[in-house]
């Protein structure tokens, strides 16, 4: 146990940053913070309002969980976390909204307070300094403690974690660095801005962190760059809305096509509380004359085959960035099938992002559609966020008619593994071929959507009397396991689990998944 928690943490410091590393020594010795007492000059900012279901209510959901703005802090720290961004002040009116700003600032003096993290303050200060542009309020106070929060967020910007909390920083001294006409804070965020805009977008412009829900969120961050830029900025700013007019269609593209039934698939870390949907990022770029692209081919990393109204997707990413997967599941050759686009198998979804059991299941090899060896993961997964040894792709090919994925996943118990997908006359065959240098026992999983009907016939699963899956093997049990529609919500799914041994020679698992 005790070398299994030292090769956990040895392989986890060895895909970090060097700067990583310094910089949270750093954080650990910056408990005191003495605020710049200059007193600060407040631009008027010009925004186009990107909130276009302004509900006007006296209370919001949370989590399924009703608020009324006077709660700031909950037992779960995401909780906290999300009411300290102030999304929801956008649903109030101007009095009841400047009275829950005004509480915040009189409540929350300790800097220490997990309120005053940078991630929550990025949030905060965005939504704050849009409901103030928005309604034209001039407020000395509030004015004040946003001050005091930027100078914060800059002595503690998020250079230990990088990827989006770094992004969610660039954003928020940016719209703070324009409000107080602060070029220290303008010049870094751009500077940022250029090199994450390089970094956490893939060459298809996808979000390098593989989540949906997080690429929408980086989508929304786009645009309100756009729109703080485009009102705002002249001169170098404006290399930068030259530039996002290109890259804002194709993230909008990518929101689409991991869209379902008005949701985001579930892949890696989702988390819908917060996240824009397809349709108001949508009506967001409207404002701005910017469309989505046009369908431009399959995405590598997340590849689709459809067939006679069957669409099957298969998971070929990698845990990404490497010196921060915290959001990454432990998913290398899941797939995902709908027939007639109502799912049928399923990714069992996110729970949580404590250290518990359902954010252990939820990240593990076995909460996906995948191979398994001695009902290990592919890769180490420990803590919340952490991944030790990791899988790594060896082969990947994608073509009209079939997708096939090797990796090194299981290459410590001495098993060579890869999966194969071919269309067929009506559906998928599904291959998985590996091999080994002695025995051990292997698992193959299958979840399936809650609301499908499955009927077992001999070797054969009839599912909503539509298709059927075929089973090479007669080794194969179904059981109920949880499924998790939106995090903290649970409920029961039907998974299917094929089982066998392999032993010195090289075998095939053949699944026909038929219409």
């Amino acid at each position: 146990m005790l070398f299994k928690k030292i090769t956990n943490l040895f392989f986890s410091l060895k895909y970090l940053k060097i700067s990583q590393i310094i910089w949270r020594l750093w954080l650990k010795l910056d408990k005191k913070i003495v605020f710049d007492k200059t007193e600060a000059s407040v631009n008027k900012l010009v925004l186009f309002s990107p909130e276009f279901i302004i509900h006007r209510l006296s209370n919001f959901s949370l989590f399924n969980q009703i608020y009324d703005g006077k709660e700031l802090s909950d037992e779960n720290p995401l909780k906290t976390y999300h009411l300290n961004y102030f999304d929801y002040i956008h649903n109030f009116e101007l009095q009841k909204g400047t009275e829950l700003i005004d509480k915040w600032i009189k409540e929350n003096k300790d800097t220490n307070h997990i309120s005053w993290d940078p991630y929550p303050i990025s949030l905060r200060v965005v939504n704050w300094i849009k409901f103030l542009s928005i309604n034209h309020i001039n407020n000395s106070e509030i004015y004040n403690s946003l001050y005091q929060q930027a100078f914060v967020l800059y002595r503690r910007r998020e250079y230990h974690l990088l990827a989006n909390h770094l992004f969610k920083n660039i954003v928020a001294l940016l719209f703070l660095g324009f409000l107080f006409n602060n070029s220290k804070w303008i010049n870094w965020a751009l500077k940022e801005l250029k090199k994450q805009l390089q970094e956490q977008l893939t060459i298809d412009n996808y979000h390098f962190e593989f989540s949906p829900t997080y690429h929408a969120i980086f989508t929304k961050d786009l645009l309100d760059i756009y729109n703080l830029l485009k009102n705002n900025g002249d001169g170098d700013p404006q290399k930068f809305v030259k530039e996002l007019e290109i890259i804002i269609p194709n993230t909008l593209y990518w929101c689409e096509y991991f869209s379902e039934n008005e949701q985001y698939l579930k892949i890696n870390d989702v988390n819908y509380e917060g996240c824009p949907t397809l349709v108001e990022l949508a009506e967001y770029a409207k404002l701005f004359g910017i469309s989505r692209d046009e369908k431009k081919g399959n995405n590598h990393h997340y590849p689709i085959l459809e067939n006679s109204n069957l669409i099957l997707m298969m998971y070929c990413a990698e845990h990404q960035p490497s010196y921060n997967p915290a959001h990454s599941h432990d998913d290398l050759t899941s797939i995902l099938l709908w027939c007639k686009k109502e799912p049928i198998l399923i990714d069992t979804g996110n729970y949580c992002y404590d250290e518990a059991k359902e954010r252990d299941y939820s990240r593990s090899t076995t909460a996906h559609n995948c191979f398994t060896v001695n009902s290990e993961n592919q890769s180490e997964m420990w803590k919340a966020f952490r991944i030790g040894r990791r899988s790594k792709i060896l082969q990947k090919n994608i073509s009209e008619n079939e997708i096939s994925c090797s990796h090194n996943g299981y290459k410590r118990f001495g098993v060579n593994y890869s999966r194969t997908i071919k269309k067929i006359d009506s559906g998928f065959e599904i291959i998985d071929n590996f091999e080994s240098k002695n025995n051990k026992s292997y698992k193959i999983y299958f979840h399936f959507h809650p609301e499908t009907n499955l009927a077992k016939i001999e070797n054969t699963l009839e599912i909503n009397d539509t298709i059927r899956i075929e089973f090479q093997s007669n080794n194969w049990s179904m059981i109920e396991t949880d499924y998790y529609p939106e995090m903290f919500q649970k409920a029961k799914k039907k998974t299917v689990i094929i089982s066998g041994e392999i032993n010195e020679k090289s075998h095939s698992t053949i699944i026909k998944v038929i219409k």
